[in-house]
């Protein structure tokens, strides 16, 4: 059969750096059918040649995302061109360790892989939960991008509590519940988001800082 393109060559031509793009939620795709590239065994001959090749052409396909992907649930992505349902952190690594390491990122707030298309400085974007039983869970948004939402937010307005935005930004990803975990997670990326000058404190309140276009 024909031979999976290598990773590399799948990348050629992919886009560089986007242009900074203003702030806007945006639709979710619609998730392409995953069509098996072999059987279970493929992820056992890395080794091999083919194999290997196989498996890179998996994660070339799973890296047309339009926002970053918590590392995890990308692993699984993968392997379920495999055949595999469930997955073992060790079967996890092993596919990770294929991703190119430039597109890795990883914190205190978790690991994720960002497509070659995002720059994580620049990139302004995120995706809004807008279908019934869609919710994306926090701890599997990047922090870049609940940051992004986060400005989004209080431009729509003038001033925002802390804790009303909190409440915003789980419902811009179709979650209801702020629990401790998530709270403690939002507002580490608040903070993070101040620091950086894209919101500011005014008391209680966040705002764009003085002179952000509104």
């Amino acid at each position: 059969g024909t031979a999976a393109p290598s990773l590399a060559a799948a990348f050629d031509g992919a886009g560089q750096t986007r242009e900074h793009q203003k702030t806007e939620p945006v639709s979710p795709p619609s998730q392409p059918e995953l069509v098996a590239l072999g059987g279970q065994e493929v992820l056992d001959q890395l080794d091999d040649r083919a194999s290997r090749q196989l498996v890179e052409h998996a994660i070339a396909d799973s890296l047309k995302i339009p926002t970053p992907m918590a590392a995890q649930p990308f692993a699984k992505t993968v392997a379920a061109r495999f055949g595999y349902s469930r997955l073992t952190q060790a079967r996890a690594e092993t596919i990770l360790a294929l991703v190119p390491r430039e597109l890795h990122r990883k914190d205190s707030l978790g690991e994720f892989i960002w497509p070659q298309s995002l720059d994580p400085a620049t990139w302004g974007g995120y995706v809004a939960t807008e279908e019934p039983g869609g919710a994306r869970p926090v701890d599997q948004i990047a922090p870049e991008e609940l940051a992004n939402a986060m400005v989004d937010l209080v431009r729509q307005g003038i001033e925002i509590s802390a804790d009303e935005l909190m409440r915003l930004s789980v419902d811009t990803f179709g979650s209801k519940r702020l629990t401790a975990g998530v709270r403690s997670r939002l507002e580490e990326i608040i903070n993070r988001t101040v620091t950086a000058g894209k919101l500011e404190r005014a008391g209680d309140s966040l705002r764009l800082p003085s002179g952000s276009e509104a």
